[in-house]
């Protein structure tokens, strides 16, 4: 008789044990600042290989489990890791997690400094789980050749980018849809033809490997790999009435490095710009290149990306690249004496949400002559588009070729 009730106690007990082993515990993650949900964030239960990520809408479910000696550890790039113990949680209701950016703790670098690599590292992986992915953006593109200021090549093209993970390896596709392209005409000094000489250069830069930069690991890697950062310092400052930070890499003194990078990031560390451009303390002593009698100095090399938000990701808005070299000395009886300026510019004007898969391997644009890709550009389709209008200065050059 005093055992059954005993081996009742026991049941209900093991069953208490087996119904709590199999909690449900909803939640949801959102911004401290904005209270804006953030996708992808790691909840685990700490000491254990148990745990889930955050959809789009920062919910998530965990079924594990749990006890009152349990604590969770909620982890994102750029965001303030947290430990929570479920003692004084009820599993019964929906947690809400609001996650701290990262933004304090960069601004006391004097107590606790950051690597340049780790600074570059967590801005390069954080915005890569930012970007759209996949992503397809329809975009326009275009290109100017100046040479002693005047303006001797002009291309644009329609196009469409495609970026399918944000894996650091991965490259984008780039198709054109619709091109053309016009070039200043010379004087033909044969006098058996009357014509006037036309014809159509390359390309001089290739556009899809311009989002590379846009995307910021292809410029990270080129102008500061991690073998210079050594020669490389930084400083960060806080926007005048923003959470947003300024973060300036800069060459040190006494090195020849020669470029500077300014990353304008949100307080939740995405990007909103960059800028590369030459260091101008050191514009006065840049290199000339010499080879058989020519002499070629570098005068300016500008990027410029900006940004914009679609829901909790980000994507290109705009870019510009911009180099300039003059090109001087005699080679064979000719002499040379010319500034060369070659611009790209493009400006993504909406975003494809249907069909998000790569291009045919023969669709995909890699470097040439843009007006040999897709069908001629003609005003109906321009007028289709919100595309760069050209400034004053670029229009009077463009009017002078034709």
């Amino acid at each position: 008789m005093q055992i059954k009730p005993l081996i009742t106690l026991t049941l209900l007990f093991c069953c208490g044990l087996s119904a709590f082993s199999q909690t449900r515990l909803n939640g949801r993650v959102i911004s401290i600042t904005d209270k804006q949900p953030i996708p992808n964030v790691s909840i685990s239960l700490q000491g254990k290989d148990i745990g889930t990520v955050t959809n789009d809408e920062g919910r998530f479910t965990l079924v594990a489990p749990l006890t009152p000696a349990d604590s969770l550890a909620i982890d994102y790039l750029g965001y303030r890791s947290q430990k929570i113990s479920l003692k004084n949680i009820s599993l019964s209701t929906n947690l809400v997690i609001q996650l701290d950016t990262l933004v304090q703790q960069l601004k006391e670098v004097a107590v606790k400094p950051l690597t340049l690599r780790q600074l570059l590292d967590s801005i390069t992986h954080h915005n890569q789980m930012a970007f759209l992915n996949p992503m397809k953006l329809n975009g326009y593109y275009r290109e100017f050749v100046f040479t002693n200021n005047k303006c001797t090549e002009y291309s644009d093209a329609l196009t469409t980018y495609f970026r399918g993970t944000n894996k650091l390896s991965d490259d984008g596709q780039l198709k054109i849809i619709a091109s053309r392209c016009a070039e200043a005409k010379e004087d033909n000094k044969d006098k058996d033809k009357s014509a006037a000489k036309e014809f159509y250069l390359e390309s001089k830069v290739a556009p899809n490997k311009l989002f590379e930069y846009a995307m910021l690991y292809g410029m990270i890697d080129k102008y500061f790999p991690v073998e210079d950062l050594k020669n490389f310092s930084y400083s960060i400052e806080s926007v005048e009435n923003s959470t947003d930070l300024v973060v300036t890499v800069s060459p040190k003194p006494g090195t020849d490095k020669l470029h500077r990078v300014t990353f304008h990031l949100a307080d939740d560390f995405t990007m909103r710009s960059y800028r590369l451009e030459i260091d101008p303390k050191r514009m006065q002593n840049l290199p000339e290149r010499s080879l058989l009698g020519i002499h070629v100095k570098l005068l300016k090399r500008y990027a410029e990306v900006n940004y914009e938000r679609s829901g909790n990701k980000i994507y290109p808005k705009f870019f510009k690249f911009d180099v300039m070299v003059h090109i001087g000395g005699k080679f064979l009886g000719t002499a040379f004496d010319q500034t060369y300026n070659p611009r790209s510019e493009y400006v993504t004007t909406d975003i494809s949400t249907n069909d998000l898969k790569p291009f045919a391997r023969g669709e995909v644009y890699k470097k040439g002559n843009l007006c040999n890709n897709g069908i001629a550009i003609n005003d109906t389709l321009l007028k289709e588009h919100n595309f760069i209008t050209p400034s004053r200065k670029d229009s009077l050059a463009i009017s002078s070729m034709r």
